[in-house]
């Protein structure tokens, strides 16, 4: 056995990240991380009895580039005979329609893909090529930015169902390996330009801190994210702990948090740095910059009353002995346009509406996922906050309600009810979010085409 396949079975059993029997779908780019990781895990699925199988995102972003590259993973799993996907994404507009990054559009688009294909094809765990060195790029990057603790801890070995086995090894001794045994690979060239923040710390900064400072950087780095991640896991135990004591509600985007918890989370030795940054990140999905917790505990000792901005129309004000965090009316007010095959980021949730086949149908007791009559609908869907007036015909029921009678009827406090997500067609509700379908647009034994609601 050689030691570097040696390196990543030693950390897989050490993190218990593959068990007997796995299904496991791996994320194939065609670079060679993912494609050292597609090798790896065919050649050794016997010694974890597990089912291997691929799929490829075309981002569109690199013209022919980007069509090579899904011809070159095509290839590859032909060779390594091992069941192939590709979906395409329009990561273009996906960006610019919700005002993000080209990375960070792809990241969301990615991750949102290959999840739905893993539950479709029914495996039950995604592999990704995410090796030490990305751990490294990522701990600086974060450091950089001025994060807390959980950026300190870098890139999980394990989260949910993602696994990520190569974090054990370094690109270069994935690189050496590949081109050793022959194995090909693709080359992204925009990994070479330095304007992207990661690819300036990948070939500028971390080359340099190599010969200078330390040549195992990426050791030290990931030794110190293991033991950052350790703290941050205490740390958020306990502040949710604290903070569930309090039943804090978020509704029309608003947060309410005591005083006396944040003080005593300090008695008990967590900083109020990462008591807020835990708390906006686990209400709001924000991750907050040093300067805004500054701004945030500096407002903790100011009088009632005083109010300032943060982040993506996040605000925080003072009043009395609570910390008010909420979006701006601004925000609130937004409606979102969304197209059938679409992805889209709805306030600090992502929303998407699928077409499936009949047989993909799978009805749980999960309440953010709905399945509709598709014959029923056409572009575009409005999903945005409920209003006084809009009326629909509840699943179940003879006759129509109010959405505002609807949500009394199911004890939806008055916080919550403000923030209330509905899903309109041609002036119509298909859907309340989470909570009801319409009769009209069920899905009935006529029905030919479907398409899948869900929000996360």
């Amino acid at each position: 056995m050689k030691k570097v396949e040696e390196k990543v079975i030693l950390f897989i059993e050490k993190h218990r990240l593959i068990e007997h029997g796995d299904k496991i779908l791996v994320a194939l780019s065609g670079g060679p991380d993912s494609v050292f990781l597609l090798h790896f895990l065919q050649k050794y699925k016997k010694k974890y009895d597990a089912e291997i199988a691929a799929i490829h995102i075309n981002h569109k972003l690199r013209g022919n580039d980007a069509n090579e590259d899904e011809k070159f993973c095509k290839s590859y799993c032909g060779a390594l005979n091992v069941h192939f996907s590709c979906v395409g994404v329009d990561v273009d507009s996906f960006a610019k329609k919700n005002k993000i990054s080209f990375e960070e559009a792809g990241r969301i688009l990615r991750y949102e893909i290959i999840e739905n294909h893993c539950r479709k094809i029914g495996f039950n765990k995604i592999a990704t090529g995410h090796n030490l060195t990305d751990n490294s790029e990522t701990v600086l990057l974060n450091v950089i930015k001025g994060s807390g603790l959980k950026g300190l801890a870098g890139i999980p070995a394990v989260r949910e169902n993602i696994i990520r086995p190569m974090l054990t090894l370094s690109k270069d001794e994935i690189v050496r390996y590949l081109e050793k045994e022959k194995i090909g690979f693709r080359t992204d060239s925009s990994n070479f330009d330095t304007d992207y923040q990661r690819n300036f710390i990948r070939k500028e900064l971390l080359p340099q801190i190599r010969e200078k400072l330390n040549p195992k950087v990426d050791n030290s780095l990931f030794n110190l994210s293991r033991t950052a991640k350790d703290y941050y896991s205490y740390f958020e135990k306990e502040i949710i702990r604290e903070l569930k004591k309090e039943n804090p509600r978020l509704a029309d985007g608003e947060l309410s948090i005591s005083v006396r918890v944040i003080k005593k989370l300090e008695d008990k030795g967590i900083p109020v740095s990462e008591a807020i940054r835990t708390a906006v990140l686990k209400y709001f999905k924000i991750e907050l910059n040093f300067k805004d917790v500054e701004n945030i505990i500096a407002l903790l000792n100011s009088s009632s009353g005083k109010k300032i901005n943060l982040k993506q129309n996040l605000n925080a004000i003072k009043e009395r002995e609570h910390l008010h965090l909420f979006f701006s009316k601004k925000e609130i007010e937004k409606s979102f346009e969304i197209k059938i095959g679409e992805t889209i980021t709805v306030f600090q949730s992502v929303f998407s509406a699928m077409p499936v086949e009949k047989k993909e149908m799978n009805f749980t007791r999960d309440k953010n996922v709905e399945f509709v009559d598709a014959g029923k609908i056409k572009n575009p869907l409005i999903i945005r906050r409920w209003k006084n007036g809009d009326i629909f015909h509840p699943l179940g029921l003879k006759g129509s309600k109010t959405v505002s009678d609807f949500l009394c009827d199911q004890k939806i406090s008055s916080r919550r009810k403000k923030e209330q997500l509905v899903l309109e067609h041609n002036g119509t509700i298909v859907w309340v979010v989470g909570l009801r379908l319409s009769e009209d647009y069920k899905v009935i034994n006529s029905s030919k085409k479907i398409i899948k609601l869900e929000i996360r």
